[in-house]
């Protein structure tokens, strides 16, 4: 009997928050071109967060700490090529010194970063998922 193997896609994404803006990435790559996404990637390590601060190091130069890391939301589907995924959201709350080292250090894989408020997010062009992820966010900061 042959071994079947399942091809599946396990990635994190943060909602960096500073006061009440969020910071997110304008692509230009692949099927996300044009779209504003949330900093993050597929996970090539077995921690979750390892991988979050990881992405976020190698992304937009955030130097974030463990203790900043809170879990925020979990999103699962199929991409249009039919392959299962898992997306561990979570939010990222930093400091105003912590936001004025961030940069895009992926350029060819985004024109550039923007920062936004909770109001005007909706507004665009982005994967409900990640919206979602934000307003849980946006969420959990006014119940505070």
């Amino acid at each position: 009997m042959s071994e079947v193997k399942m091809k599946h896609i396990v990635g994190v994404a943060a909602v960096v928050s500073v006061g009440n803006s969020y910071v997110l990435q304008h692509r230009k790559k692949a099927d996300a071109s044009g779209y504003l996404v949330l900093p993050g990637g597929k996970l090539d390590e077995p921690d979750p967060v390892a991988g979050l601060l990881r992405e976020l190091s190698e992304e937009i130069n955030l130097k974030a700490h463990l203790e900043q890391v809170k879990p925020l939301h979990i999103d699962n589907g199929t991409t249009r090529e039919g392959i299962p995924y898992l997306i561990l959201y979570y939010h990222v709350h930093i400091t105003q010194e912590q936001a004025q080292t961030i940069e895009n250090l992926e350029p060819d894989k985004c024109h550039n970063l923007m920062w936004t408020e909770f109001g005007v997010i909706h507004k665009a062009r982005m994967w409900d998922n990640d919206l979602r992820a934000i307003q849980a966010a946006y969420e959990n900061k006014r119940s505070r």
